[in-house]
């Protein structure tokens, strides 16, 4: 057999479980034995009862309920019975040689085990152990006889779990997986030489050791090789998709031009910028008069000075002669933006040279001429297809990635236009796409000199009330303080706390006298500039919001924020909200109160109050939700891989090495899974 032979010409199956087969989208062989084990149980490690019991002292109580064990034992009883309940149950008592330790184990309504089990005999046990007094008890587990001068044919090995397909019973697909591995031709298509230097099993041996491994080290090495072979033929399948990324682009500035302005540029700012911000600026300087497309995203935590970088960059393209597209998320941000560009415009002595254009939302000017303009507002942006559609609009640049959805992304794009986006927390798939290198990934590691990293923890339940005092005392102090929560009034339908009803209640209570106000996206734009500009100012020293404070407010004095239903604010949003604070050489905090005890949401805001990177929450994202389909819509969920994971990120980039290797020495890429391209097609 070959891996392209369809299902149906396995030995076993017929019709019907073809069907069911292919309706899990296992339709050849290959798909079969890509179909990788999702858990293994290990029954190598077989002990006596004497041994268990030294194993179950010697770990945490909380750690019994994950262990599975394996014994080997003689019957001494085997009883059954009713419970009151009506369920029938089958009790062994299970003794050491000398019989002076002992155990059991019990099944629940499975009748016919008791014909296999008998008083006096002894067998090899496989199962989940539990304390059962100052004895231990075994819970269903598997069995099977021990037989002298016989070795054991089901246990005493690694056997492979699979995620059931359909009716289809386990012996049947295991018997399907060893006639595949038995009867299919499987050819090696690396070359020895890379195989050799890359330390990798050929496809044989690497399916082999993870559908049938005798060692814990060959599921590993076959994994491994399987996982690199799946991101290589990934990566092929979506050359063509990103060829883009070659074509000419249209901007045509000498490249000694760029570099010294730029350079000269920063020396007539008022600070002093850290050595990422530079080393970026060259690079992308470089990139910029290279003939190509650039495709760059530029992440770094709140603070690390993203959007000097994008500034310096999209004066250079303006006053090249072209046009410039600044994108941000909300008005307050937009605006912001738009005032620092002003302010940066005249430090650089450019005001007769680039026009400084604020779009803002519901505007229906036209703007046919966009030579030498930087353009700057909200998605607004999006609805002058004049300014999209105008071909000399040479770069454009999307802040806060994460708060654009892909279509929105997709709009700014054109085929000769550079594209810049900032991220504190890229979302999943543009660090899967800049890994696979489709696209470009800058990283601000350094922050301003004096900032401290903001000190994060979950507020216990029964803590709330000496929270609100100890916040009480800071204001009393000075400080300014921003109290978040996920919506602005109550539901019926959601258990979220609200901003109308819970800052009533605290203004009234705990702080009753401090000056407060409270913002959220219902206001009017006015409403909400006026409100900012109050609170940076320091009239206001309390502000109630919603997660509109998100991106965009930047006041040193703010050092506290307390943040409501944390658990239903995405990581992305915590970390954005959490460098609202922070942002002066002051000690900061940001404070997570929970109304629910979710075991994801406390494990999700449990890594949050310990990572302060961005880039870490990212990744964290990445490995909990999963990239999203690499060329699509879908941001998040399953990617088209069924065997490699792109959280390790080792080995994707030891994969995009191979790869490379094998285009630069023409080396055909073997395909061996049913990796979609982009058309479609396998």
């Amino acid at each position: 057999m070959k891996l392209s032979d369809l299902i149906g010409e396995i030995k076993g199956v017929g019709a019907s479980r073809k069907v069911l087969l292919n309706a899990t989208n296992i339709e050849t062989v290959g798909d079969l034995l890509s179909y990788l084990p999702t858990s293994y149980e290990d029954s190598t490690k077989i002990k006596s009862i004497t041994e268990i019991y030294e194993l179950l002292s010697a770990i945490p109580l909380w750690e019994i309920p994950k262990l599975r064990v394996t014994v080997r034992a003689m019957i001494t009883k085997v009883s059954s019975f009713r419970t009151r309940s009506g369920m029938f149950l089958i009790k062994i008592t299970l003794g050491s040689v000398n019989n002076e330790t002992k155990a059991s184990a019990v099944w629940f309504n499975q009748q016919y085990i008791q014909s296999h089990l008998f008083e006096g005999k002894e067998y090899v046990f496989y199962g989940r152990v539990q304390k059962e007094g100052s004895t231990f008890l075994l819970q269903s587990p598997k069995f099977e006889e021990v037989v002298p001068s016989v070795a054991l044919k089901k246990l005493g090995k690694i056997t492979p779990v699979y995620r059931r397909v359909k009716s289809i019973t386990t012996t049947y697909f295991n018997n399907y997986i060893h006639t595949a591995l038995e009867e299919t031709t499987i050819k090696e298509g690396l070359p020895a030489q890379q195989r050799r230097r890359y330390v990798l099993d050929d496809m044989l041996t690497a399916f082999c050791g993870v559908h049938a491994p005798t060692s814990r080290s060959e599921i590993e090495s076959g994994y491994r090789r399987l996982a690199i072979q799946e991101l290589l033929e990934l990566r092929e399948s979506y050359e063509e998709k990103f060829a883009l990324r070659c074509l000419p682009a249209n901007i045509e500035v000498a490249e000694k031009d760029l570099e010294r302005t730029i350079a000269i540029w920063i020396d007539k700012l008022p600070y002093t910028l850290t050595t990422g911000q530079v080393t970026v600026l060259s690079q992308l300087s470089k990139e910029l008069t290279s003939g190509r497309v650039i495709d760059t995203l530029l992440y770094g935590d709140v603070g690390s000075g993203k959007t000097i970088v994008a500034l310096l960059l999209l004066f250079a393209c303006a006053q090249a002669g072209k046009g410039a597209l600044f994108l941000a998320p909300t008005t307050i941000l937009a605006s912001q933006h738009y005032k620092t560009a002003i302010m940066i415009c005249k430090l650089l002595g450019l005001e007769k040279e680039v026009e400084v254009v604020e779009v803002p939302a519901g505007n229906k000017l036209k703007y046919e001429n966009v030579v030498r303009k930087l353009f700057i507002g909200t998605q607004a942006i999006l609805h002058h297809k004049e300014l999209l559609s105008n071909k000399d609009i040479s770069i454009v640049c999307v802040d806060e990635q994460h708060r654009f959805g892909v279509e929105q992304r997709l709009q700014v794009r054109n085929q000769t236009r550079h594209v810049l986006t900032l991220s504190a927390t890229p979302i999943p798939r543009s660090l899967a796409l800049s890994f696979l290198g489709f696209s470009q990934a800058l990283y601000l590691e350094e922050k301003p000199v004096g900032r401290q990293e903001v000190i994060t923890k979950v507020v216990p339940s029964g803590k709330e009330s000496a929270t609100y005092e100890w916040i009480r005392k800071q204001l009393e102090a000075g400080k300014q303080v921003y109290i978040v929560f996920p919506r602005i009034a109550d539901a019926e339908e959601t258990e979220k706390q609200s901003l109308l009803s819970m800052a009533a209640q605290l203004q009234n209570t705990y702080f009753k006298g401090v000056t407060s106000e409270l913002l959220h996206g219902g206001m009017k734009e006015e409403e909400k500039k006026g409100v900012m500009a109050d609170f940076s100012s320091g009239k206001i020293r309390l502000l109630f919001s919603t997660s509109v404070i998100e991106v965009g407010v930047d006041v040193a004095n703010a050092t506290i924020i307390a943040i409501h239903g944390a658990e239903w604010f995405g990581l992305a949003q915590l970390h954005q909200l959490r460098g609202r604070v922070g942002r002066s050489s002051q000690q900061s905090y940001c404070l997570l109160f929970t109304a629910e005890n979710h075991e994801i949401a406390s494990e999700r805001l449990e890594f949050f109050s310990t990572h302060h990177s961005g880039l870490d929450v990212s990744e964290f994202d990445l490995k909990h939700r999963g990239t999203g389909t690499l060329v699509g819509r879908e941001q998040s969920g399953m990617s088209e891989l069924k065997i490699a994971t792109l959280t390790d990120l080792a080995l994707l980039k030891e994969a995009m090495a191979l790869y490379e290797e094998l285009k630069t020495k023409n080396i055909v890429i073997p395909r061996y899974f049913g990796v979609k391209s982009v058309n479609g097609r396998k």
